[in-house]
């Protein structure tokens, strides 16, 4: 199966929503519990698109199915310092998708 590696954008955000949820909601791979809510999301993502941070996202047949951001730490003297987070569907993992995903998000 192909997939799609691109910048995340604003119609990407329902998609990656849906997919940090899911992710959340194994309670195994990220500190979330359930993703945030909608709203929150949506001014996450735009908020990061207007700042330029490395998002991308993986997408499968249309369908957002993993993603991999470097969020900058918000201090000035740690500005070159970011926390790296990506998540794939459970029907994405294992095909090299989080790899590419990583090296795309960090060159």
């Amino acid at each position: 199966m192909t997939f799609d590696i691109r910048p995340i954008d604003a119609n990407d955000i329902a998609g990656f929503h849906a997919v940090l949820d899911e992710v959340a909601r194994e309670r195994r791979y990220i500190a979330f519990l359930q993703a945030p809510p909608l709203e929150e999301t949506r001014a996450f993502i735009l908020d990061g698109i207007a700042k330029g941070h490395s998002r991308f996202v993986a997408v499968q047949e249309g369908s957002v199915v993993g993603w991999c951001d470097i969020c900058p730490n918000s201090r000035p003297v740690q500005s070159h310092v970011g926390s790296l987070g990506m998540g794939l569907s459970a029907s994405a993992r294992g095909l090299g998708i989080g790899t590419r995903l990583e090296h795309v998000a960090v060159d």
